[in-house]
């Protein structure tokens, strides 16, 4: 995949991640824990990376997105060359890397 392809990929997820849970940029960037420039930059011309997608991954998931956790997972695992899994103990997510 395409370093621009991957990125409007990923910029496109954040937003309808946002978009499904009702968030505006300042909610959502407050419920993540980021600065509104910093969701801004993700959601336009920066892709995001390693903790983040974790972060993005966790959210999507604890909150019924399977399709869109999935899209963070997979571009983490592009990132880190190997497969990332998140698995539900008891009802919460958490990351977990699969051998």
């Amino acid at each position: 995949m395409s370093d621009h392809v991957e990125r409007n990929s990923l910029a496109s997820s954040i937003r309808e991640l946002r978009r499904r849970l009702g968030d505006t940029q300042m909610q959502f960037s407050q419920r993540m824990g980021w600065h509104i420039t910093t969701l801004a930059r993700y959601e336009t011309k920066r892709a995001p990376s390693g903790r983040v997608l974790v972060e993005l991954e966790v959210a999507a998931c604890n909150n019924g997105e399977p399709e869109l956790a999935k899209v963070f997972n997979d571009a983490l695992c592009e990132e880190l060359g190997y497969r990332v899994s998140i698995t539900p103990p008891r009802g919460q997510f958490t990351s977990r890397v699969a051998a």
